[in-house]
């Protein structure tokens, strides 16, 4: 899946380098409170990434904020 790239954004898939910025993002139950997900236990957050990285081909995005020019 190809990289979405502008001057202050980059949207890329989840890689599992990405399991320590997650990791407390999708275990806080107020911050998964309307996904269809739910909050998922920090010990089962490497599964997740696993499954979207390598089952789905690579087909969720997120953002680099490093970019971020505020």
């Amino acid at each position: 899946m190809p990289q979405i790239e502008t001057a202050r954004l980059l949207l890329r898939p989840y890689t599992p380098q990405d399991l320590d910025v997650l990791a407390p993002i999708l275990s806080n139950p107020a911050v998964m409170r309307y996904s269809p997900r739910r909050s998922i236990p920090k010990d089962q957050v490497k599964e997740v990434i696993d499954v979207v990285y390598y089952s789905l081909a690579r087909s969720e995005w997120r953002s680099d904020d490093s970019l971020y020019i505020l």
